[in-house]
């Protein structure tokens, strides 16, 4: 789909707020932008990359989700897109549809006051048709997925010989989804005279080849993930349990914790099938999200997730990659990942812009291979704690009930009600005998 960026005669002036961005060089118009969304300074990764992109070197970023790595490419190619050329000038490639259209959302907003700024999102699963109009209609930035882009480009309806910015978006996720030889035949096609950019969680030997295949001098930028933090903004912890009791452990930790919004993850389609009707089945509002659900069916569900039509999603990691509602309280591991990489992918679903997150992992004996090799990876140990005891719920679920009472008593005068309490009260009854009695 392509999208013609809203055109603003004049941005609005740049407060103080806005400071730190302001040392990046960034015009009046990206400044603008940057305000109007909120962002107060630049994340580490921000401010080490947006410099050295916006000066036309190859870079190689290494970034955990949810560091803000998206902006970090984003607003350097908005800054430098000619809108007076009505060609590709930027590519960005992702491995989702789901994240090509995030990111499409994110050059959208950052580019809200740059004149006729365009952008196409290319992905399988909608017309092909549409999307050539979309292309022709003078796009100058590209987000695609793999598969589709090569499809128009065997088809001579995308040129990719005047792309001057060339991004992989979570290129480790791409070569592990089987993208490598699309990805190659990609590169090979754009122009040699391009700047490559590279984003990944980690930097394996296979990004490492690839690096060094298709860019030139490269500046490694690396972000640890808690650079800049003074405290894990995720809270980690699982739970041991026996495999047959994994279910009433769910219904436990999701009834103490009590997350208004959350994400639970399974390693199979037919588990996220099964787990989301068992908590449908226990007065839970949930919905799913799997491959094996057609693209409008996902959208469909992700947009009720975000309007908070339901509490919790199932689902998978292919299918939750490109997930981002900034209000998720929770992300529970029903399955622990085979691939710690993923770990990290889910929790970092939650705990963003600067809000306090929490991950929970279920724990079966054959996990605690999973925990080890999570441990290994991330360089820190998992905490594995007792389930909330029936006794711990209750006294919590009181501790809230009351909290609320205090609240309402706060807030409203109750003039009627302390008159008739103040009759039974008169009449002999104790404040026990009433409290029962209502």
């Amino acid at each position: 789909m392509t999208e013609t960026i809203q055109e603003i005669s004049v941005a609005p002036a740049v407060d103080s707020n806005a400071v730190g961005f302001q040392k990046l060089n960034l015009s009046p118009e990206m400044l603008a932008s940057v305000q109007h969304l909120g962002f107060e300074s630049p994340s580490p990764i921000q401010e080490a990359a947006i410099p050295v992109i916006q000066d036309g070197i190859d870079v190689v970023g290494q970034s955990q989700t949810g560091s803000g790595k998206t902006a970090a490419f984003c607003i350097p190619i908005i800054e430098k897109i000619s809108t007076k050329q009505r060609k590709p000038q930027a590519l960005i490639l992702t491995p989702t549809r789901e994240l090509a259209k995030q990111v499409g959302n994110e050059v959208h907003k950052f580019g809200k006051y740059k004149k006729k700024l365009k952008t196409a999102v290319i992905f399988g699963g909608v017309s092909f048709r549409d999307q050539l109009r979309d292309i022709r209609g003078g796009a100058q930035v590209i987000i695609a997925t793999p598969g589709r882009l090569l499809d128009h480009i065997e088809q001579s309806t995308i040129d990719l010989s005047t792309i001057e910015t060339l991004v992989l978006d979570e290129a480790d996720r791409m070569l592990d989804m089987g993208f490598r030889d699309d990805v190659e035949k990609i590169l090979r096609k754009s122009s040699a005279e391009r700047q490559t950019i590279f984003f990944s969680a980690t930097i394996s030997r296979s990004i490492k080849t690839l690096v060094e295949e298709f860019s030139t001098q490269p500046q490694y930028i690396t972000v640890e993930q808690d650079s800049g933090q003074q405290a894990p903004l995720v809270t980690e912890k699982g739970f041991k349990v026996r495999h047959q009791m994994k279910f009433d452990a769910l219904l436990r930790i999701l009834r103490y914790y009590d997350a208004q919004s959350g994400v639970i993850f399974c390693n199979t389609q037919q588990m996220v099938e099964k787990l989301a009707d068992d908590l449908a089945s226990n007065d839970c509002i949930v919905d799913r999200l799997h491959g094996g659900m057609a693209q409008a069916q996902r959208e469909r569900v992700m947009a009720n997730f975000r309007k908070s039509r339901f509490h919790y999603l199932v689902a998978t990691d292919v299918a939750a990659r490109g997930i981002d509602v900034n209000e998720l309280g929770v992300v529970v591991n029903y399955d622990l990942p085979k691939d710690p990489e993923d770990y990290v992918h889910r929790i970092g679903r939650t705990g963003r812009a600067g809000k306090k997150g929490l991950a929970l992992s279920l724990v079966t004996g054959a996990g605690m291979r999973s925990v080890s090799a999570i441990e290994r990876f991330t360089g820190s140990r998992l905490t594995i704690d007792a389930l909330p005891s029936q006794s711990a719920i209750r006294t919590l679920q009181g501790e809230k009930l009351l909290e609320s009472f205090r609240v309402d008593l706060k807030n409203s005068e109750f003039t009627t009600e302390k008159e008739l309490l103040q009759r039974l009260f008169d009449e002999g009854y104790s404040a026990e005998d009433v409290a029962a009695g209502g």
